[in-house]
């Protein structure tokens, strides 16, 4: 089967008046911005670097990709706990440290590329797990109102 007729018979058993709305709408649920954020053995910075995204002013569709470089400390225990928060926005990717990568800056590299490659935001923003951004408004400012409508609370 081609490609074409797969897609068609994929999409839900829908009116034809209906299939525009449903389209639309996934267009309009990609996320805009795609928030990687890697960790390792880093459980006590989990929650001020996942709270930090949380509290960012904005108000475009967005994600969450958290890659873990193999944490034996309960970091990942302490991530899963922001299932709620972040909903279906939060997707966790595990690196095994048995892979034969010794150097740190090589292993963050590739657990980085495995987080944007598994992206779909139209943008990107890299946070170590230790780090937070420092202005909530920073998003605003970078890509201005015509992009994020932000609204103040």
């Amino acid at each position: 089967m081609d490609y074409y007729k797969y897609c068609i018979t994929t999409l839900p058993k829908l009116g034809n008046n209906n299939l525009l709305y449903y389209l639309d709408s996934l267009i309009k649920n990609k996320p805009k911005i795609s928030f990687l954020v890697t960790y390792y053995n880093q459980k006590e910075y989990v929650k001020d670097s996942l709270d930090n995204i949380l509290n960012l002013k904005i108000s475009c569709e967005y994600e969450v990709l958290v890659g873990d470089d193999g944490s034996d400390d309960g970091t990942i225990e302490e991530v899963l706990k922001y299932r709620s928060k972040f909903k279906e926005r939060l997707r966790i990717f595990k690196q095994n440290r048995d892979d034969g990568v010794t150097d740190n800056v090589l292993r963050v590299s590739n657990l980085r590329k495995r987080l944007l490659n598994e992206s779909q935001g139209e943008y990107f923003m890299t946070l170590d797990g230790d780090d937070f951004y420092c202005d909530r408004d920073f998003l605003i400012e970078a890509f201005g109102e015509k992009y994020l409508e932000y609204k103040k609370k």
